[in-house]
């Protein structure tokens, strides 16, 4: 099993009877991309799929671990999507994960985990590639609100911080506090630009001992990963994965900034996921929790 994949049960058989095969068939072909499968195919995803449980608070796919390898389904319980301990989304029964990154061959770079006792059917990549693109090559589109299928431009979560190179970094920390971003754009005097992040205000300001008062273009970095506002955005993750960024500006052929991508915007599902809001509204214990 791959690294990133930390499971706390080993897989076992999902069908061991002929009623189980049915349940499992009867399951799978109420979701997509299943539900476009004929009864044979089906048949042979259902004579690989297995059977994982996991207790609540249970790791399913670490962040930083190796390439998924299996695609999910959740036949009972939620899982919780993370990433750097921020909540992305709550998924529930039906709900299928992993399979963008087992696709690219990459880790997951999210975490995935049990949000409380939960079932997921488990599906091996050499069964799962053929499924969706066969599903692909009938016109079912997998996934279509999720990030990876949407241009990056739809995808811009925060208010644009733009800013000179003179400008101190008080003023732009400040700045992107009040917008709640992670980075600010420097417009440069040639005409191009640079980024600076929150990250690089700590590392390259706060801890090298600077003041607030010195120019924001100490910390700045002029190699800034930009791209269209067309491409999509699993196209855009991966190369962030890539390059090791966290934030790319979003510019227009003719050279116009539309805003900052963040990789938090390319991981999080959109919209929030239903389950997850029942589940919320269910465990809050007063008024104001409400």
């Amino acid at each position: 099993m791959s690294p990133s994949e930390v499971d706390r049960t080993a897989g076992v058989p999902a069908a061991n009877s002929d009623a189980g095969v049915s349940e499992i068939a009867r399951f799978l072909a109420e979701q997509a991309p299943f539900d476009v499968l004929a009864p044979q195919e089906l048949a042979e995803v259902v004579a690989q799929t297995e059977l994982e449980f996991y207790r609540a608070g249970a790791v399913i796919l670490s962040e930083d671990g190796g390439p998924v390898t299996f695609l999910r389904v959740i036949l009972s319980g939620a899982v919780d999507i993370s990433h750097n301990d921020q909540l992305l989304d709550l998924l529930g029964a039906g709900d299928m994960f992993g399979h963008s990154a087992m696709l690219a061959g990459l880790p997951p770079g999210f975490q995935a985990r049990a949000a409380e006792d939960t079932l997921c059917y488990r599906v091996p990549v050499a069964v799962a590639r053929p499924l969706l693109d066969r599903a692909a090559s009938r016109e079912v589109r997998v996934g279509v609100h999720e990030p990876a299928h949407q241009p990056v431009a739809e995808l811009i979560r925060t208010q644009t911080v733009q800013c000179d190179p003179e400008q101190t970094i008080g003023d732009v920390a400040r700045a992107m506090t009040e917008a709640q971003a992670g980075a600010a754009v420097v417009n440069l005097q040639d005409g191009t630009i640079a980024i600076v992040t929150d990250r690089d205000l700590r590392t390259y300001a706060l801890a090298a001992g600077l003041d607030a008062g010195a120019p924001v273009r100490i910390a700045m970095r002029t190699d800034a990963l930009t791209v269209t506002p067309d491409r999509l955005g699993g196209d855009v993750l991966f190369e962030m994965l890539e390059r090791g960024v966290h934030h790319a500006p979003v510019v227009t052929e003719s050279g116009r900034l539309i805003g900052v991508v963040e990789d938090v915007d390319l991981f999080a599902v959109q919209p929030r996921s239903w389950f997850g809001a029942r589940r919320a509204i269910a465990r809050a214990s007063d008024a104001d929790a409400l």
